[in-house]
């Protein structure tokens, strides 16, 4: 059984897309389950899927009604631990939790002191209810996951992510499903340099690399702030900040794009700067590494460790107030054709094959 939590219809139509291609699949033998009205109507007539509503536990309801009907659970994306500590017990051993990257978390486990200060701040509120559900998820969560049968990660970036929050576990390799007619290195040139910022609208220092950037000010470049979802007051924040202090050219990326529209779009984009110190944009990153893009990563995050595990071409976003625009907009040389990294994402074939050889295991180990 597999069940969507994450309400994303792009994302969840390539997910069951892969699984029909599996070489292994049987209609009697996956069921998909839904509380997207749009993803139910689209697949209703071509494999057995169900639609149930459920606002309330964010796609928990889903697996608790329908799970004692399945041999194996393939949760795809969980919600807020304050959510997931509500799935059935006796459903956790026979439950593979395919991580999105930024659901690998639990309240109280912070990235940095200034992090705590926040939670902290937030605790003196006074919002008792939610202070309850929150302290309550983070004494729970992390047990909960250990009784999990496995984690299905898209690579090497999850585990390290997983691994400092929770102890280790069985992983199978589930790659992120991209666009793989987007794995030539076609590129689109104007009189400007890209620079992408951020991957989303959440605390990750937008402001500050926007005054990094100042030193480039009179030079050919376009700044692209990506703030379609995220922290609504700290997206305000930042735009307000966009508008009063750069001169430039900018960017705010607010709506939403399908992925064929977001694909268009970065094609033109020249440099990523990811700031975060978590696994997260693992898509984003795929796309660029196949694509040439020149990458910054934060030297303390987990992305730039992963990205040195596997070799693969980064700098260091701190280093960028030290170089030229010359040595800042050079072109990497390099090529990823390297069949082992798990970052760059490898070719649909391979994705099939990684799917595939998991159900393959789940069958042969079915028998409780």
């Amino acid at each position: 059984m597999h069940v969507f939590c994450i309400d994303s219809v792009e994302f969840n139509h390539r997910v069951i897309n892969i699984v029909l291609n599996t070489d292994s699949y049987n209609s009697c033998d996956h069921l998909f389950v839904t509380s997207n009205k749009i993803l139910f109507n689209e697949y209703k007539e071509c494999c057995n899927i169900e639609y149930m509503i459920d606002s309330e536990w964010r796609g928990i309801k889903l697996v608790n009604h329908f799970g004692n009907e399945a041999d194996w659970i393939i949760i795809h994306g969980l919600p807020n631990p304050q959510y997931s500590v509500k799935i059935d017990r006796n459903l956790l051993s026979r439950i593979i939790w395919r991580t999105w990257g930024g659901d690998v978390t639990v309240p109280y486990h912070y990235s940095s002191i200034k992090d705590a200060f926040k939670h902290i701040n937030w605790i003196l509120s006074g919002d008792y209810k939610l202070i309850y559900s929150d302290i309550r998820a983070s004494i729970l969560w992390p047990g909960i996951v250990k009784r999990f049968y496995a984690i299905g990660v898209s690579g090497i970036a999850d585990e390290l992510q997983i691994e400092e929050i929770y102890d280790a576990h069985k992983y199978y390799y589930l790659p992120y499903i991209c666009d793989f007619h987007y794995d030539s290195r076609e590129r689109v040139y104007d009189d400007y340099y890209h620079i992408m910022i951020e991957h989303s609208g959440y605390d990750r220092g937008h402001c500050e690399l926007l005054d990094m950037f100042k030193r480039y000010e009179d030079k050919n470049i376009m700044l692209h702030f990506v703030l379609s979802y995220g922290n609504k007051e700290y997206i305000n924040r930042v735009i307000e900040y966009i508008k009063n202090t750069w001169n430039g050219r900018f960017e705010i990326v607010k709506n939403i794009k399908s992925y064929e529209d977001y694909l268009k779009w970065f094609k033109g984009i020249d440099a990523l700067i990811l700031n975060g110190k978590k696994s997260y944009a693992l898509g984003t990153i795929s796309d660029a590494l196949r694509s040439g893009k020149k990458i910054f990563l934060n030297r303390y995050g987990i992305l730039s460790k992963a990205f040195e595990m596997e070799n693969l071409p980064f700098q260091y976003v701190d280093e960028i107030q030290n170089m030229t625009f010359g040595e800042f907009s050079s072109e990497y040389k390099y090529s990823i054709d390297n069949e082992s990294s798990t970052l760059a994402v490898p070719n649909y074939d391979k994705v099939v094959h990684s799917f595939n050889n998991m159900f393959l295991e789940l069958y042969a180990a079915r028998n409780f």
